[in-house]
């Protein structure tokens, strides 16, 4: 196991510096992982004590304000927090998040380094979601983005400038036997399986996977590891519905939730990750893909090219989100063996572990 490095505190070593770390959300939600990683990685520095707490504020009104307070009363007495931010499923879906922000950082005396997940331009100040941007950008005590491109989308809000960009981490995995688990799995040794990651959701793109797929051969087959929530059970209706009227259902695996253990055993199964997305901020999924050194299929936006850029072997990125394009791809890579060395500066310069020292870094300064 590669060894984290010593915590890069510029203080009192006779004391820890305690980081709260806030991981809400669903217990296999991308949101929640990531807290929870970033724990696990601060927690292994010198001198770094954690506390990691699974709470959120999803409601709207007062009772969303009393899961603030209740935030707040749980983390007041560590040093610094580590927050999240998105729009969806950890705050409020109404405006309303904008006062249980408020309450969260002046609560903790904006003690608070908050990680914008899913940073998507908000639009002009007369959108709700600028208001909260803003909010979120002023009232923190740092802020942190996954990628240059991330922090340019916020631009126009007031407060961008104090953006910090930590990329995203790559959880390097040490997984089982390909053959073996391919075998538990049913799958012929003439296959390929073509795997998507996370909560379905129309953002992702999955309907375009399905339209590809059809235009793949017999031995392709599709696995879309993830589960539906209750507003997107109706998307993956729709998605039957397309794999039915494409004849390709029999070539579609809806896995539905999977525990880590299933996730993992899955992933050495899979030759080739797919993410067509029509947005895409930084990715956990991806990220996952890469860690499992699993070649993937992406979108061409900046982020995407930033790994591209450390890892062409490994990376490919699409010219267009057409479906003959993704067919195209899933077969050249079918027929491909990346050289697992390819995937090793994604992975050393990616880790949890370096990424746990920039965070230590951030915390150490926020903390004074």
């Amino acid at each position: 196991m590669t060894r984290l490095p010593k915590s890069p505190l510029p203080r009192d070593e006779s004391r820890c510096l305690t980081v709260g770390v806030l991981a809400p959300g669903h217990e296999h939600g991308g949101v929640r992982r990531y807290g929870e990683v970033i724990a696990a990685g601060l927690g292994q520095l010198d001198g770094v004590e954690v506390r990691t707490v699974h709470l959120a504020a999803t409601h709207p009104g007062r009772r969303g304000l009393r899961e603030a307070r209740t935030i707040v009363a749980a983390l007041r007495d560590v040093d610094v927090v580590v927050l999240p931010y998105t729009r969806f499923h950890t705050w409020s879906p109404t405006i309303s998040r904008l006062l249980q922000l408020a309450v969260v950082h002046l609560g903790l005396r904006r003690r608070t380094l908050t990680v914008l997940h899913d940073a998507y331009e908000p639009g002009a100040p007369t959108h709700a979601e600028w208001w909260v941007l803003a909010m979120v950008l002023l009232a923190s005590g740092r802020v942190v983005v996954h990628s240059n491109a991330d922090r340019r989308r916020l631009r126009r809000v007031v407060g961008a400038r104090r953006a910090r960009v930590i990329p995203h981490f790559v959880v390097e995995r040490t997984l089982a036997d390909h053959r073996a688990m391919r075998a538990r799995f049913g799958v012929a040794e003439d296959r390929t399986v073509v795997a998507m990651l996370g909560w379905l959701h129309e953002r992702k793109n999955y309907m375009l996977a399905v339209q590809a797929l059809a235009l793949t051969p017999q031995t392709v087959e599709l696995w879309l590891i993830g589960g539906a929530d209750d507003e997107m059970a109706s998307y993956r209706d729709r998605l039957v519905q397309e794999a039915e009227r494409s004849g390709v259902l029999s070539r579609i695996t809806f896995t539905g939730s999977v525990s880590e253990e299933e996730l993992e055993s899955r992933l050495a199964a899979v030759d080739v990750g797919l993410c067509p997305y029509r947005r895409i901020s930084a990715s956990g999924s991806l990220s996952t893909l890469l860690g499992a050194r699993i070649p993937v299929i992406v979108s061409d936006v900046p982020f995407t090219r930033e790994l591209r850029e450390l890892a062409p072997e490994v990376v490919h990125t699409l010219p267009d989100l057409q479906p003959a394009t993704i067919a195209a791809a899933i077969v050249a890579q079918a027929d491909g063996h990346p050289d697992p060395d390819g995937f090793s500066p994604i992975l050393g310069e990616r880790s949890v572990p370096a990424t746990a020292a920039r965070y230590a870094t951030q915390l150490a300064e926020l903390a004074g």
